[in-house]
């Protein structure tokens, strides 16, 4: 979580964050089966849009996919050696299947974060998180986390063959903190230490732990359309590759 990560670089250890009122009690836990449906407020919209934008979650989900799918096929040269070329034509193709349903996922996260956001934050501490976001050190919070998520690195680190634990979501957001931190300013770090010393702060790092039981079920969700269109678009290249010896 971006707020997490703020308030984990400001540090339980220094003086400012030693003078911060107590964290509000966690709220009420949310199923997340329940966040699937139903209403929620415009404000709580925004706030979802400002932390996901679109543009940069499907870079960052196409990013991931890409690296992930060329890490499997560089473990296993059998298919390149048989057919040169091959991988990348078969990532080229299973992006483009894909890429509609980047989109989807990125909407349905948006609704599913807006209900959370409607039913644990008020207007006013919604609208304080949406203007820190859209400062420079809310877009320099926002681009640690997605760029990790993107980096080569990170598709090498994940086992793409076990389902998502809770567990692995918060260690990635944690794994964040090191890279935030290099390309911090002493401005940045003030700035940080102002803003942990505020409630909707430390109330918005109490969803933590909702939010990573929301990546963890998004990523462990099953889409039978998804994995017929990643199976049409593999098979049509072996067709093809067929046909042309």
């Amino acid at each position: 979580m971006l707020v997490a990560l703020a308030l984990a670089l400001a540090g339980p250890s220094s003086s400012a964050a030693a003078a911060a009122p107590a964290s509000p009690s966690p709220p009420a836990e949310i199923s997340v089966a329940s966040l699937a449906s139903g209403p929620y407020r415009d404000d709580a919209l925004r706030l979802a849009q400002t932390v996901m934008p679109a543009d940069r979650y499907i870079r960052m989900l196409e990013a991931a996919f890409v690296n992930g799918l060329r890490r499997g096929l560089t473990e296993d040269l059998t298919l390149e050696m048989e057919s040169p070329g091959i991988g990348e034509e078969l990532t080229k193709a299973v992006l483009e299947a894909a890429r509609p349903f980047f989109a989807s996922s990125h909407q349905a996260s948006l609704l599913t974060y807006a209900r959370l956001y409607s039913r644990s934050l008020t207007p006013a501490e919604t609208a304080e998180l949406e203007a820190l976001f859209r400062s420079p050190l809310g877009q320099k919070l926002m681009a640690a986390k997605y760029d990790h998520i993107a980096s080569p690195a990170f598709a090498s680190s994940i086992d793409v063959d076990k389902a998502t634990t809770v567990a692995e979501i918060d260690k990635v957001n944690r794994s964040v903190v090191g890279t935030l931190s290099s390309s911090m300013t002493q401005d940045d770090v003030q700035q940080l230490l102002a803003l942990s010393q505020k409630p909707v702060f430390a109330k918005f790092k109490a969803l933590q732990l909702q939010t990573s039981r929301i990546e963890a079920a998004e990523a462990n969700r099953p889409d039978p359309a998804y994995d017929a269109a990643i199976a049409a678009a593999v098979d049509s290249v072996i067709k093809r590759r067929s046909t042309k010896r």
